[in-house]
């Protein structure tokens, strides 16, 4: 996962700046994306899908397919994921978890909906269609192109101004997250 991720932030730099030599991406930045995966998504994931999915849902294979996605999409990303992401990306940046928590506050409903776009119908299939031993497979699949996203939409920088297109950058240079919504 890790290295994975650690491609993907690569890949979110060079979408932000096409011109950037390699030498020249924020190379703490990818440490801190990679680690923040490694530890949140592969130990997450697998205690959540593999352990108590099974048995918080019962019903109907596709019941708990259903209640699982909801619950992931809607409880368990809004209260767990998001703001963890947010308060490591904020204490990546040398800033406080207070600060962390205030661009969850100013960004995460957007962030939220956009999670859900991509997760919702990937976790239905993760749920309704994959046996429980390719889970975890399926959505690193999955999260490579949402980690991709997720580093060019709110990019842990720990070097400067953040990249015109993203989503902190549109709340920064208006004040508003009415123009991340815009873009």
């Amino acid at each position: 996962m890790a290295i994975g991720a650690a491609g993907c932030d690569a890949f979110a730099q060079y979408i932000a700046d096409p011109d950037a030599k390699i030498m020249n991406y924020d190379h703490k930045r990818i440490a801190h994306f990679a680690a923040y995966n490694a530890v949140m998504c592969g130990a997450l994931w697998q205690l959540l899908y593999n352990v108590y999915y099974p048995k918080w849902f019962r019903g109907s294979h596709l019941s708990t397919s259903i209640q699982a996605t909801i619950f992931d999409n809607f409880v368990q990303t809004p209260l767990v994921y998001l703001p963890s992401y947010y308060a490591y990306k904020s204490l990546a940046e040398s800033r406080t978890l207070v600060d962390g928590m205030q661009d969850y506050r100013r960004d995460g409903v957007k962030m939220v909906f956009t999670c859900a776009a991509v997760w919702v119908p990937a976790q239905f299939i993760t749920f309704f269609y994959c046996p429980p031993q390719y889970r975890i497979l399926f959505n690193a699949v999955v999260g490579l192109g949402w980690d991709v996203l997720l580093s060019y939409l709110v990019p842990m920088k720990t070097d400067g101004d953040m990249p015109s297109g993203t989503i902190s950058h549109a709340v920064a240079s208006t004040g508003s997250a009415d123009a991340a919504a815009a873009q």
